[in-house]
């Protein structure tokens, strides 16, 4: 018999029975090549939309890993907006807190200083400050009668009863007038119509408001130096100014008490020395400097100031809370209400002079 595989049905009845067993068994080397070779040509037949597919499905995400994800965002945009809420809620309990302390501090007023403990004290001025307003209100048309009356001596009310008298033609009254006079009667021709013209002895509304300014600052500290300031130091047209616009004077006196007078006027004696500020008066002077420096920011308390950053040689690793932060600040931001307002006033450079000093008082 050969090597080569023997074709069993080309064998005689006496071939195939004196054949050795050995010469039908196939070549273990051959059998592998074979199915080697059958194996190639299937994954050769192997279509490559197949593996295309198989390759997608493995980049795509599975549903629990998006799932997991979006619990994860979800998570930590609840944390941010939990840390933002806990911020906010801190800033106004400060903000509460700093109010009610500002509320219940000393006040000054009449002079002397008032101490109110309880908030039920603190409604009761409140009520009783809306309830004089409204009294002053009423009583303001009056004010300029009174105010003329005190300037010709007479709030004394024997003198308003006798003048009545004589408005009633009593003639107790009249005969008093004639004797008080020195008039005789006989000189009197009263066929004749009477030529009388009442003199004016009205008052101004500015006359009424500058006593009203007065009596509100003089128990201040600063009030001797600010009607010092304006009797005896500056010019006539400055007084004349202060004395038409009676707030320019309140205002000039809270400047005095907040350090801004002594602020302005360094200013104003600076330019003068070099000779600026020529055909001004003092008011104006002082006005149109503090305008300038108001431009310039000069009064600008709350403005911040820049601390230098330091820079660290080590390197910052990066924690979850970092993460975080970069998160919530990323997020759209929430809008907060502030009862916040703006300490600073519109640039005075554009303010009339009445604006500027009025609004001047503040800082």
């Amino acid at each position: 018999m050969s090597d080569e595989q023997m074709d069993i049905h080309a064998l005689s009845d006496e071939d195939f029975l004196s054949a050795s067993v050995n010469d039908f068994r196939t070549d273990p080397s051959e059998e592998l090549e074979s199915d080697s070779e059958d194996d190639k040509e299937e994954l050769d037949e192997t279509p490559e939309d197949d593996v295309n597919s198989e390759d997608k499905e493995a980049d795509e995400p599975t549903d629990e890993e998006t799932d997991e994800e979006e619990s994860e965002e979800k998570e930590e945009s609840t944390d941010a907006d939990s840390e933002e809420s806990e911020e906010e809620s801190e800033t106004t309990d400060s903000e509460y807190q700093n109010q009610l302390a500002e509320i219940m501090a000393p006040i000054k007023a009449a002079g002397r200083e008032v101490k109110l403990d309880s908030a039920a004290e603190v409604r009761k001025l409140v009520q009783m400050g809306v309830d004089y307003s409204d009294k002053m209100r009423g009583m303001k048309p009056h004010m300029k009668t009174l105010k003329m009356l005190e300037n010709n001596g007479l709030l004394d009310p024997a003198k308003l009863s006798y003048l009545i008298d004589l408005d009633k033609k009593n003639p107790e009254a009249i005969s008093k007038l004639l004797k008080d006079s020195e008039l005789n009667p006989l000189d009197i021709d009263t066929t004749e119509e009477s030529k009388y013209t009442p003199s004016d002895h009205s008052v101004s509304d500015s006359e009424v408001e500058l006593d009203d300014v007065i009596a509100r600052i003089q128990d201040t500290t600063t009030f001797s130096d600010t009607m010092d300031l304006v009797n005896n130091k500056w010019d006539d047209t400055s007084k004349r100014t202060l004395v038409e616009n009676p707030t320019l004077l309140e205002s000039l006196n809270t400047h005095m008490t907040n350090g801004t007078y002594e602020r302005v006027m360094s200013e104003v004696n600076k330019i003068q020395m070099f000779g600026g500020l020529t055909g001004l008066s003092d008011l104006e002077a002082y006005q149109q400097v503090g305008k300038t420096m108001q431009d310039r920011g000069d009064f600008n308390t709350d403005k911040a100031k820049e601390a230098p950053t330091k820079v660290s040689s080590k390197p910052k690793v990066e924690t979850d809370k970092d993460r975080k932060d970069k998160k919530r600040r990323a997020s759209p931001s929430k809008k907060v209400n502030s009862s916040k307002t703006d300490k600073d006033f519109d640039p005075m450079i554009s303010l009339s002079d009445e604006e500027f000093m009025k609004k001047f008082a503040n800082t």
